[in-house]
């Protein structure tokens, strides 16, 4: 549990995401996270299973995969981009399970892509995954 805190830690610092107090140990500062319709967190987003043979051979991976999301919410189609055939199997398998919505720019909604990446660590015996809006940008859909 201590290793998995530690990791997600170091991963929040890397990314740029961990909390960082001002001279006085404030975090008063720090803009929250978004919300709403143009957040690009999906509902139901399940971790892809680990392939037993890459966690008894102690092998990391990487996937990228591109989902593209209608109007409605429905998954029109879903694509690797990048990644070992073993891990992007498990990956795919949980991103379709995952609930996108379209992004909305002036209260509308469009078909909307976005990227997903998904990191196995043998280390920590688990996959993460990140996930970003990749059409329509959001500095493009407040034009």
């Amino acid at each position: 549990m201590i290793q998995a805190v530690l990791a997600v830690t170091i991963a929040l610092h890397f990314l740029g995401l961990a909390p960082q107090t001002n001279q006085a140990g404030s975090t008063d500062d720090i803009p929250s996270c978004p919300v709403g319709p143009e957040a690009p967190i999906p509902e139901n987003m399940i971790k892809p299973k680990y392939p037993p043979d890459g966690l008894r051979q102690g092998t990391a991976g990487q996937v990228e995969i591109r989902v593209s999301v209608a109007t409605d919410g429905r998954m029109k189609d879903i694509v690797v981009l990048g990644g070992d055939p073993e891990f992007s199997k498990s990956a795919v398998a949980a991103v379709r399970k995952w609930r996108f919505r379209p992004a909305t720019p002036q209260g509308h909604a469009v078909d909307t892509s976005y990227k997903v990446h998904v990191r196995f660590n043998p280390l920590l015996r688990e996959a993460n995954s990140d996930v970003e809006i990749e059409s329509p940008r959001p500095d493009q859909s407040r034009v």
